[in-house]
C-alpha cells in the first residue's frame, strides 16, 4: 500500500467518525429535502464531471471528488435505511447474502463458460440479459441447496 492513498483514505476514515458522533437524525429531520438534493448534485457531479480512483490514482478535482463520494456513501446510507422497512426486499437480500459464495461461483461459471457474445447479439436489451443471468443464477442456488453435499460445503 503506498502513502498517497493511505492518506488520502484517512479522509474518508474521518468523514465517518465525524459523522457517526453528529446526530444526522436531527440534520436530515429539520433539512431532510435539502440534503438529500445536495447530496445527489454532489454525487453526480462528482461521477459525471469528474475522476476518482483510488485504485489508479486518478483525481481529477480532490476536493469535489472527496465530498462526490462521500455524499454517494451518504446516499447509499439512506437508501439502505428505506429498504430496510420493506420485508420483501430485506428477505431477498439476506437470501443473497447468505449464499453470496454460491452465487459468485455460478457467476463465474455462467459468465465464463456461457457464450454471452452469441447471446447479446440475439437479445440486444441489457436488462432482458441481467434478468435471464439473475434467473440461471437463482435457478442454479437452488439446485445447490438440494445437493446435500454441496448444501453443506456452501451454505
Amino acid at each position: 500500500m503506498n502513502v498517497d492513498i493511505a492518506m488520502y483514505a484517512i479522509v474518508f476514515m474521518v468523514a465517518g467518525f465525524t459523522f457517526r458522533g453528529i446526530s444526522i437524525k436531527k440534520i436530515f429531520n429539520a433539512y431532510s429535502y435539502l440534503c438529500v438534493t445536495l447530496m445527489i448534485i454532489l454525487f453526480c457531479l462528482a461521477m459525471y464531471y469528474y475522476s476518482f480512483d483510488m485504485n489508479t490514482r486518478l483525481y481529477t478535482n480532490v476536493i469535489i471528488s472527496t465530498f462526490g463520494a462521500i455524499a454517494g456513501s451518504g446516499l447509499f446510507l439512506l437508501i439502505c435505511k428505506r429498504l430496510y422497512r420493506n420485508n420483501l426486499i430485506t428477505e431477498a437480500l439476506c437470501f443473497c447474502g447468505r449464499y453470496s459464495l454460491v452465487i459468485l461461483c455460478v457467476h463465474i461459471l455462467e459468465h465464463s463458460y456461457l457464450p454471452w457474445n452469441s447471446i447479446y447479439n440475439i437479445i440486444p436489451s441489457a436488462t432482458l440479459i441481467i434478468i435471464i443471468k439473475m434467473i440461471i443464477i437463482l435457478l442454479c442456488v437452488f439446485i445447490i441447496r438440494r445437493i446435500k453435499i454441496l448444501n453443506y460445503i456452501y451454505c
